[in-house]
């Protein structure tokens, strides 16, 4: 009891899923899937969250479904993100 920090739900208020995750020294890194009643297909977000208190930094949708596992980040902060058609997306975050 008292052992957890923070708790997020990276934005998503609905059922959500992640499918891939990436730690780094001021963030979490996610790729998540959650499906609205109202659409047919599942959205995808990459989202992040600071890493010392949970609150939300980033949460960009992504049009193509990622590769699960497919989250990459460099040292420089980028973040890469494979779909499973084979693109790359590359990401940067200016906060």
């Amino acid at each position: 009891k008292g052992a957890i920090r923070w708790a997020t739900d990276f934005g998503r208020p609905n059922k959500f899923e992640v499918v891939s995750l990436a730690a780094c020294p001021n963030a979490v890194v996610a790729v998540v899937k959650s499906q609205d009643r109202t659409r047919a297909r599942p959205q995808w977000h990459l989202s992040a969250v600071r890493i010392d208190n949970g609150a939300l930094m980033l949460n960009q949708e992504l049009y193509d479904e990622p590769l699960p596992g497919g989250l990459v980040i460099d040292r420089e902060g980028r973040v890469i993100v494979t779909s499973l058609d084979g693109q790359v997306m590359a990401f940067e975050n200016k906060q």
